[in-house]
Parts: structure tokens; sequence; C-alpha cells
């Protein structure tokens, strides 16, 4: 019994020993390794295409230039009734108004039958004292011109009783009609404004920081508002403005119609609003889903995933559409699945595990992205 306890005593201090001696060491027991941090996230395959990055505008349709026509008479009248309507159409020779001169006018006709009265009673002495010799030849002469000055201004004037409802010179749409019954329009003052149907363009409206990417010549994709996809047109842009307009802040651009989806612009209607994209440049290249982006201070970054790793590329952007980039550089190729979601905490080399990837975007973008911001945030 004693040797069992002198034996019990004699292993209790050697463990004693033992730990003593660990501990004067200073050697620890290793810590248990952390684990690898894993990300999970969603690709979508790098495409090559062609991208067209356009500019959004609106505007009106508006008559072609020369395509605007006044009606007026050069007397004096008054209105005795308007027989059209703003944005009636009228055929050529169609009548407009009724109208009638003012006394105005009746009294310059009676004045310049006066006078032809009268010039004809001094022509006629004229030649009696020519033929007797007391009158030259340039006398003569100068008397029969006064004649026929006075004959054509007689009949001029004359034709004013006639002209009692003017007409319309062509087809054409009725733009204004600035005067009302019973009023007194002055000479040459417009009566009745006309458009000449099918001769159309569009003005459109951009913003200032745009108008340097368009130019004339570029191609318009537009359609009217309101009427969804029954007419879609194409036209060319004939001028860009150098100012900003007073009335919308925008930069004007005049856009001449090629064709509709009807066969040619007398789809349009005249004051008509209309959205228009404007192609300012195209590109064919590799493409990206914009969230496919990660900016990093002044760097554009986009993550590949090769073997369950993230592999950094950094890229140059070219076109860009609201929903697609180009991208240029950074080792990329066609087919490469590209990170789309849960690309902000990557880190080149980082393991990943790859979720359920996104729709690929189907077609172009529909417009230019006026911010330059990343649409993914920063790391």
């Amino acid at each position: 019994m004693n040797s069992q306890v002198l034996r019990l005593e004699s292993l209790t201090f050697v463990s004693v020993l033992a730990l003593g001696v660990l501990a004067c060491s200073g050697e620890a027991p290793a810590p248990a390794s952390e684990p690898t941090p894993v990300a999970t996230v969603s690709t979508a395959p790098l495409l090559r295409q062609t991208l067209t990055e356009t500019v959004i505008a609106y505007g009106t349709v508006i008559p072609a230039p020369g395509a605007t026509q006044t009606v007026s008479v050069p007397f004096e009248c008054r209105v005795r009734a308007v027989l059209v309507s703003p944005g009636q159409v009228v055929a050529a020779g169609d009548p407009l108004l009724e109208i009638e001169p003012s006394p105005d006018a009746r009294e310059q006709i009676a004045q310049a039958k006066n006078a032809l009265v009268a010039e004809e009673a001094l022509s006629e002495a004229t030649q009696q004292r020519y033929d007797l010799g007391l009158a030259i030849e340039d006398e003569l002469s100068q008397r029969r011109q006064a004649l026929e000055d006075a004959r054509r201004r007689a009949e001029t004037v004359s034709a004013w009783l006639g002209l009692k409802r003017p007409r319309s010179p062509a087809r054409a749409i009725v733009g204004a009609t600035p005067v009302s019954e019973g009023a007194l329009v002055a000479a040459g003052q417009p009566l009745v404004e006309l458009a000449l149907e099918h001769r159309f363009e569009v003005r459109l409206g951009i913003e200032p920081e745009d108008s340097g990417t368009v130019d004339a010549g570029d191609v318009v994709r537009w359609a009217p508002l309101g009427r969804g996809t029954s007419v879609a047109a194409r036209g060319t842009v004939r001028s860009v403005a150098r100012q900003v307009s007073a009335d919308t802040r925008l930069v004007d651009l005049l856009v001449v119609p090629t064709e509709t989806s009807e066969g040619a612009p007398e789809a349009l209607l005249l004051g008509e609003a209309v959205r228009g994209e404007i192609e300012v440049q195209s590109s064919t290249g590799l493409v990206v889903p914009r969230a496919a982006l990660v900016v990093h201070g002044d760097r554009w970054l986009v993550y590949s995933v090769d073997q369950d790793r993230a592999v950094e590329h950094e890229v140059t952007l070219g076109v860009e559409t609201d929903d697609q980039v180009e991208v240029l550089g950074g080792g990329l190729s066609a087919g490469d699945q590209v990170v789309v979601a849960g690309n902000t905490v990557l880190t080149d080399g980082m393991q990943v595990t790859v979720g359920a990837s996104p729709a690929a975007p189907s077609g172009q973008g529909k417009g230019k992205d006026q911010s330059k911001s990343p649409a993914a945030g920063t790391p």
C-alpha cells in the first residue's frame, strides 16, 4: 500500500515538473488556422459585339425652310370672313378669307382712275402740239411714258376690287390665321400663314454638354410621342446650333426626315412632339454589363473567374450605353466569365464561388449614360 502511494506521488511530481519546464521555455501550443475567405459572385459572359452610343433628345415637327408661305394683299383691307382654321389642309385654289378694300384703298382706286383720265388729256394735247411743231420729240415721249404709268397704276388698283377671296397657292396646312372678322389689315400684313404639305423637318433640343458630340450628318432615329411604335422614323442632322435657346436652355438640332415606317415623311403631323436618339459613335469590341465595372481610385477594374479564383483586369472604357460598356485592354477575351455581382469585395486571386448568373442584357443600350459615375460601388 505504501509503495503505491509513493508511485502516485512520483508521477504527480514528474507531471508538475514537465509543465514547469514548458512554461519556462515560453513555448505555447499553436493556434488553430483561420478559414480562407470565399466570396459568392454572379458572372456573365464577355461578348464581342457592336455598341452604339446615343444621345436622347426631344422636340417637335416644324415646317422645312422655304415651306412656310404667308398670304397677304397689297392694299389695306377689311376682313369680312375667315374661311379656314389652323391645322386644316387646303388644296391649291381653295379660298382662305373674304375681304374688301378699306375706305382708304377705295380712295386710292378712285385717285388712280382720275389720274389716268387726266394723263390721257395731257397726252392728247401734247400730241396736237407736236403735230403743229410746237412740241419736241422728247416732250412727247415723256408724256407717253407718263400715260403708260398711269394706265398700269389704274389697272393694278382696279384689280383690288376683284380680290375678294384670296386663295391658297398650293396644297398646304394652315398654320395660323392672325386676323379676325371685321379687322382692318394694313397692306402687306399676314392674313393667313401656310405650311406646304409633306415639307417638314424636326427640331430637337439637347443638353449643352452634349452639343460637341453631335455633328451635321449624324443619323437620328426618332418617333412621335403618344403613338407607340406605329410610326418610327430616321433622319440626318442638318445643323447644330452654336447657342443655347433662351426658351428651353437647350441646344437646337435641325433634322431632315429621310423615311418613316410608313415610307415617307407624310406620316408626320405638324407640331407633333417627338423623341429622338442621335447616334454619336459606334464601335465593335468586347462589351460587358455596366455592373461589371468597379472603380478603384482613378482606375476601372473588371474581375473574371478562373478556376474558382478572381482575376483582376485594369481596363479603359470605350463606347457606353445605359447598361453596356465597351472595355479595352486588361487581357480579356470574348467568352471570359466576368463578375457582375459581388465584385465590390473582390481582390486579385481571392477564392470565389459562382452563384446563379443574371440574364445577359439583350440588344444595345437605349442611350448615353450622362453621369460618368460607375454603376458598381467603390471598394
